[in-house]
C-alpha cells in the first residue's frame, strides 16, 4: 500500500496548487502508485478519513470555515492519535499573536509543524521529504 497524503482547505485553487506541487514533485511515486494526495475542503471530512485510515501526512489550512484547521487536529488527535503527529498547518496567518499562540499549543500536543501559506515548492518537498519518505 502506498503513503497517503491528505490535504484539507476551503479554498479550492490552493487546495488543487498544494496537490499538483506534490503530484509533480514527486511524479514517479505517483505514477507507480507509492503515493496518493487526497484533498478536502473542510476538516471534518479529514477527521472521518482519519478514523478510518492513518494518512502519512495531514496539511490543515488554518483557516477554515466551521472547524478550522486547529480544531480539526484536536478532533483528529481524538480519534487517531497517530495520525495527528502526522499534522502539518499551513497559514497565512503566523504573524497573528492569537494564531500564532494557538498553532504553537498545537504543536506542543502532539502536531508535527507548520507551513506557511503560500508554501514554496522546495518547502513542500523538504516536508514530504522529511515527514513521509525518510528512511
Amino acid at each position: 500500500m502506498g503513503k497517503l497524503v491528505v490535504i484539507a482547505d476551503n479554498v479550492a485553487a490552493v487546495r488543487e496548487t498544494l496537490r499538483e506541487t506534490i503530484e509533480q514533485l514527486y511524479e514517479d511515486r505517483v505514477a507507480s502508485g507509492e503515493l496518493r494526495v487526497d484533498t478536502y475542503e473542510d476538516g471534518s471530512g479529514v477527521v472521518s478519513l482519519c478514523a478510518m485510515t492513518a494518512p502519512d501526512l495531514v496539511i490543515l489550512d488554518v483557516a477554515m470555515p466551521g472547524l478550522d484547521g486547529i480544531e480539526t487536529f484536536y478532533c483528529i488527535k481524538e480519534v487517531a492519535p497517530a495520525a495527528a503527529a502526522r499534522v502539518v498547518f499551513l497559514t497565512g496567518l503566523a504573524g497573528s499573536e492569537t494564531v500564532r499562540a494557538r498553532i504553537d499549543r498545537a504543536i506542543a500536543a502532539g502536531a508535527c509543524g507548520c507551513l506557511p501559506k503560500p508554501a514554496t515548492a522546495a518547502e513542500i518537498k523538504s516536508l514530504l521529504d522529511a515527514r513521509v519518505f525518510a528512511a
